[in-house]
């Protein structure tokens, strides 16, 4: 980069791209516009980093221009991970769901963000790992990442399982339903393996539903219920492969009941010849779809669940089929 003036600074406190966190002898790396830099000098920042035309340098802060931000931003992970011996691993989505679950997966889960890994990365210790889904953006970072493959042979025993529910035998203990479908316990297996190696702290008895293939109950209204209550489920899935894999698991194991699925009108072509599959062009369509047929599994593609959850409304409902089951 171009130093543009020269103050006598010798070196910096810390570096950020978030200007609300500057704090003096800090230095700022300027990922968006003028304003920041200015609340970034305001608050005390000795050096800014961008690649801006027309910042103005100040006297007694130093002004680095440079071609790409991000390039830079690139740079000086690839320095840390040397400087901490920091050791990342790609893994799925699923996979970082799991962990961040399990554990305190905030502290050691990659954001897909390179703004926000970055200031993991940057305030990170010594010897730290990180898993992250983004591919591209470990790329840019590290050529020596590990990818994270699920095993066949899992380091617990299967007791029993349902559709959405899963006991198992680990090291002494039974975990009675877990909530967590048997579609992913090659994932489970895998992150249970994998921080007992690294000495990460989890707590199976606090497992909670991963937003992926996370049952939804619905009545007849599409009206949502709670967890047993009624013999609708409604799954979003907004990522195709997972959704076909779902669709899969679904026909397989759901054989006593009715399952419709539902998917944006331009994969019609694509997927017309499934059987109980519906094509929506907006979600009202979506949602007469889902109204004007019986179900027990409703599997939808290609809307938001927040989208969705906007037709319903919650209400109490009476004890349903599910009840039996889970």
């Amino acid at each position: 980069g171009e130093l543009q003036n020269r103050p006598s600074i010798s070196n910096f406190r810390h570096i950020t791209t978030n200007p609300a966190a500057i704090k003096r002898g800090d230095l700022f790396l300027c990922t968006t516009n003028l304003e920041d830099i200015d609340e970034a000098l305001k608050n005390g920042a000795y050096g800014v980093i961008h690649s801006l035309e027309h910042a103005k340098p100040d006297e007694e802060s130093a002004f680095i221009k440079v071609r790409s931000i991000k390039s830079s931003m690139f740079r000086i992970l690839r320095y840390e991970l040397l400087r901490k011996n920091l050791k990342l691993y790609r893994a799925t989505n699923i996979i970082c769901a799991l962990v961040t679950n399990l554990a305190d997966g905030s502290s050691f889960v990659l954001p897909d963000s390179i703004d926000l890994a970055f200031e993991v990365l940057i305030n990170s210790k010594e010897n730290q790992i990180f898993i992250g889904e983004n591919r591209e953006l470990l790329q840019s970072i590290s050529l020596d990442f590990e990818e994270l493959t699920p095993s066949e042979n899992l380091v617990f025993n299967v007791i029993s399982k349902t559709m959405f529910h899963t006991t198992i035998f680990f090291e002494g203990v039974i975990y009675d339903a877990l909530p967590i479908p048997p579609i992913f316990l090659k994932e489970l297996s895998l992150c249970l393996d994998f921080m007992e190696r690294h000495c990460i702290y989890f707590d199976l008895y606090k497992f909670e539903y991963i937003s992926n293939f996370k049952p939804h109950f619905i009545n007849k209204n599409l009206e949502s219920k709670k967890f047993g209550q009624s013999d609708m489920v409604l799954i979003c899935e907004n990522d195709l492969d997972e959704f076909e894999k779902y669709l899969t698991y679904i026909k397989k194991n759901a054989k006593w009941g009715k399952s419709i699925f539902a998917m944006p009108k331009e994969y019609e072509e694509t997927f017309k010849s499934l059987s109980n599959i519906f094509f929506y062009s907006n979600l009202s369509e979506l949602q007469k779809i889902l109204k004007t047929n019986i179900f027990n599994f409703a599997l939808v593609f290609g809307a938001k669940e927040s989208d969705i959850f906007n037709l319903l409304k919650s209400k109490k409902g009476k004890q349903g089929v599910f009840s039996s089951l889970e």
